[in-house]
């Protein structure tokens, strides 16, 4: 089974949206993925020899995590003053 094949077997029997990345950025390679089923392609341009995977990258931070926001009480009393305020007619884009 070639890739092509695989491919549309994916996207036909799991149907899951699947992305090729590739370093041939041929139109013809391209319009033949997306007829198989591909739902998007990438053109990877860089070398494998431009990743070093032994060595971690000491400039590499995590991303921090952002506060998650509770719902309280006072939130609440405020959400309810504004949609009373505004009316739901207001607040449903139409």
């Amino acid at each position: 089974m070639d890739d092509y094949a695989f491919f549309h077997d994916v996207t036909k029997k799991i149907n899951v949206p699947v992305i090729m990345m590739s370093l041939d950025g041929a139109r013809s390679v391209v319009m033949k993925a997306i007829n198989q089923g591909v739902c998007d392609y990438w053109i990877n341009s860089s070398n494998s020899n431009d990743f070093d995977v032994d060595e971690p990258n000491a400039s590499f931070a995590p991303p921090t995590k952002k506060p998650c926001l509770k719902w309280c009480d006072e939130l609440h009393h405020q959400f309810v003053k504004v949609v009373t305020q505004v009316g739901l007619d207001g607040i449903i884009n139409s």
